[in-house]
């Protein structure tokens, strides 16, 4: 559990930007915190996006992670968890997602698709009882997606279907596969013992990790004519990471659709 003043100075912020105006109702992310705990759920990880103006500070877009105090079921090595992000910039209302969080890696993921959606809370009216009844539902959606987690371990891809997968990651991160860094097989790269493996779920989990985390990449010939080393940088962004996460998690249930 994080203690709050370990937090990020915009989950501190007691007042809500000054270019808000009077029907913008503050809801400090402090108090998000008081209201899911009331429901047994504690922070367990916390991140703000980097402000791109100085008056911003402190106010701009941050994600937590909070997990249940009594949890004790886990599917595998994952466990259920809600992701909150919110501002107090007008950047974002709150909203509250389901996640998955992965032991072996420590690895968090959204939960995307048409059956585990988020929640989004405008910042007007009383929030506390819609937080916590959000909350309830949001917990429950992470658990029913560990459920279908399970099946998507039983989903065996051969390798021309794994690389079909890298390849549209890369294209929902990059947009096409000319732009990308690296090449489909590169982001397939295992990492340890655990993610050797050709099933849906361990493909998605080192795909996920790889654009997620960045760092993989080779030497190639550069635009210049020099050799130069190419590779995937970490997405830094709380609003990238959330997009990217949930265009994974929909890629990956397309296919387990259609297995």
């Amino acid at each position: 559990m994080l203690d709050i003043v370990s937090m990020p100075q915009s989950v501190q912020a007691m007042a809500a930007h000054e270019s808000r105006s009077p029907k913008y109702t503050h809801l400090p992310t402090a108090k998000v915190i008081e209201y899911m705990k009331e429901a047994d759920f504690v922070p367990v990880h916390a991140v703000e996006t980097r402000a791109r103006k100085a008056d911003k500070r402190g106010f701009q877009k941050h994600m937590l992670r909070f997990r249940h105090q009594g949890l004790t079921a886990l599917v595998g090595d994952s466990l259920p968890e809600i992701v909150v992000i919110n501002s107090h910039d007008g950047s974002t209302g709150l909203q509250l997602w389901s996640g998955v969080f992965r032991l072996v890696c420590s690895n968090g993921m959204v939960v995307a698709s048409e059956t585990y959606g988020k929640f989004s809370l405008p910042h007007r009216g009383d929030l506390q009882g819609k937080v916590i009844d959000a909350s309830y539902k949001v917990i429950d959606n992470a658990n029913k997606a560990l459920i279908g987690v399970q099946e998507w371990s039983k989903i065996d891809l051969d390798r021309s279907a794994q690389l079909d997968f890298a390849a549209a990651a890369l294209v929902a991160r990059y947009d096409s596969l000319d732009a990308a860094p690296v090449k489909p097989h590169e982001i397939l790269k295992v990492n340890r013992a655990e993610d050797q493996g050709s099933d849906l779920w361990t493909t998605f989990n080192v795909v996920q990790e790889n654009l997620i985390r960045g760092g993989v990449g080779s030497l190639r010939q550069l635009d210049n004519g020099r050799i130069g080393f190419r590779s995937v940088r970490p997405v830094r962004g709380v609003g990238r990471n959330v997009e990217l996460n949930a265009d994974l998690w929909r890629l990956a249930d397309s296919y387990a659709k259609v297995a």
